[in-house]
């Protein structure tokens, strides 16, 4: 799945709020969070025929699945690491992109509870 994701911004594979990421998804969510986070990011609970590399978004156009940082209040993006404020946000879904925006978020704890309430609760800003 690494490898047919995307990584924005100054994220990589090897950004310590990414790592976590995935570690969560693969280790403390059950199939039906995963279900979940999937639906949060392209508005399908179920990956495409094909694999994730047929990824599609709610534009109907093919997608890899996207992390990125997520953005100030004005459409900026925090040089250096983001402010408290922003660290305590939930992620940010742009599903006709397939794409999901996450403050650096400090812990693997932290990042579970956040992932956790976002794809519980079903929160989506497309923008």
């Amino acid at each position: 799945m690494y490898s047919l994701s995307r990584y924005v911004g100054r994220y990589t594979s090897e950004t310590p709020v990414v790592k976590h990421f995935w570690e969560v998804v693969r280790s403390s969510f059950s199939i039906e969070e995963r279900s979940a986070l999937l639906q949060f990011a392209t508005g399908s609970r179920h990956p495409p025929v094909g694999g994730f590399a047929k990824l599609q978004g709610f534009n109907g156009g093919l997608h890899k699945f996207s992390i990125g940082p997520l953005h100030g209040a004005r459409g900026e993006g925090a040089v250096g690491g983001e402010s408290a404020e922003q660290r305590q946000s939930l992620p940010q879904a742009h599903s006709c992109i397939c794409t999901i925006d996450i403050p650096e978020w400090a812990t693997m704890e932290e990042t579970e509870e956040k992932l956790r309430l976002a794809v519980t609760h079903g929160l989506r800003f497309d923008g």
